[in-house]
């Protein structure tokens, strides 16, 4: 074979390279989903419950907004208002599989007693529809309050408003089908047991407390006592099986955090003493680092002071005052948070209390944008190879037509 035939083969091979290569950048371009993340976005939730595979008609649905999207630009979520008691038991931006998620919410779920009224939304689907609209961006834990007959409520789940989809983007209006089982029983029994979590503190514990039955719902009886007298035990029997029976405290005195599990039909009710507030005339706050080096660590970062959940003070860490900070000539009588205003893309932040010295962590996890199934880095890198390649299949033109072909 000549060398001249070799220069042909030669340069059409890098032109039939180029061509893939641009083929495949276009392909990526086109495939990849155009909209950003928009944290100030509206969206929906449309719920419709199933049974093997079939809707199920009616059923009424209590929303709960449980965290809010974190204000970093990250795919990441803060816990909200009477959820943020939860954040020792749950870490909602690691729950990925079924599991864990399901887990999650059964976890929020145990704080709901201490919701106020006004910031639950109600769905009854033959009232209201299937659809909630105008939700800002969060999460949601969704709890089935009712159902007909002979179907049981599904478990509590939650839903992220957006949520992101391979092949269309990010989702703003989400659909939930969540699974119902059922039941041919006539009667049922519900109990309900209270368990106090004050070691040390037992002298400030009330000598009773209130707690009601709920069908589909609705307060349901009268309200009964629980006290040393009854063990801090009670059980309703004879209940009709066709209805949805939970149980809450009712009458708090607001100086406990509420927590509620369920097995089954039996309840379990659990309340912990709320943290006093500090008499304090110094905050102290330090930050830590995790799981980082200095190449990914940022040069400083902003932490808030609360006052009574109001902000009342932001100051800068960084290395010049050792992250760390003090604030002096506070008031008593106030309940005095800190969290970090805007955490760094790849960390996640978590604050501990010891006393009035606040320690903030973070912890580094690489970027956690969510994958579109492309890759979207090299394509820069791709069109400067095309081009290459085409400049490399010239020059060998060139130079054929130099040497006479």
């Amino acid at each position: 074979m000549s060398i001249s035939s070799n220069k042909k083969i030669r340069a059409l091979l890098i032109l039939i390279l180029c061509a893939i290569l641009v083929a495949g950048i276009c392909q990526a371009a086109l495939a990849a989903p155009s909209n950003t993340l928009d944290r100030n976005a509206l969206g929906s939730i449309t719920l419709y419950p199933t049974y093997d595979g079939k809707a199920i008609s009616g059923g009424t649905f209590d929303i709960y907004k449980v965290a809010t999207l974190n204000s970093s630009g990250q795919y990441l979520f803060d816990l909200y208002g009477t959820f943020i008691n939860a954040a020792g038991e749950v870490d909602i931006n690691k729950a990925n599989t079924a599991r864990e998620l399901e887990t999650a919410a059964k976890t929020l779920a145990k704080y709901i007693n201490n919701v106020p009224a006004a910031e639950i939304i109600h769905l009854d689907r033959d009232i209201d529809g299937n659809t909630v609209n105008n939700l800002s961006t969060g999460a949601y834990l969704i709890i089935q309050t009712s159902i007909g007959s002979p179907y049981t409520v599904a478990a509590p789940f939650l839903v992220f408003i957006p949520s992101y989809d391979n092949e269309d983007g990010w989702q703003y209006n989400i659909t939930a089908k969540p699974k119902l089982d059922r039941t041919d029983e006539e009667f049922t029994r519900v109990s309900v047991t209270k368990i106090w979590n004050d070691a040390g503190l037992e002298a400030t514990r009330p000598s009773s407390v209130k707690v009601s039955l709920f069908r589909n719902g609705t307060q349901y009886g009268g309200v009964v006592t629980l006290s040393k007298d009854n063990n801090w035990k009670y059980s309703w029997r004879n209940l009709d099986a066709r209805y949805t029976w939970t149980v809450r405290e009712v009458e708090q005195d607001g100086n406990y955090i509420i927590t509620i599990d369920r097995s089954g039909t039996s309840f379990t009710i659990t309340n912990t003493p709320k943290a006093p507030p500090p008499l304090a005339s110094t905050i102290n706050v330090t930050k830590l680092w995790s799981g980082d080096d200095s190449s990914t660590r940022p040069k400083s970062v902003d932490v808030t002071l609360y006052r009574d959940g109001s902000a009342y003070a932001t100051v800068t860490l960084n290395a010049a005052n050792n992250w760390s900070y003090a604030w002096a000539g506070l008031g008593d009588g106030y309940t005095w948070t800190v969290r970090e205003t805007s955490v760094p893309a790849g960390y996640t932040a978590a604050v501990t209390q010891s006393g009035y010295t606040f320690t903030v962590t973070n912890t580094y996890h690489g970027d956690k944008t969510p994958q579109t199934g492309l890759i979207q880095w090299p394509i820069p890198v791709l069109c400067l190879v095309a081009l290459c390649c085409f400049i490399a299949a010239a020059a060998v033109n060139n130079r054929r037509k130099r040497h006479g072909g």
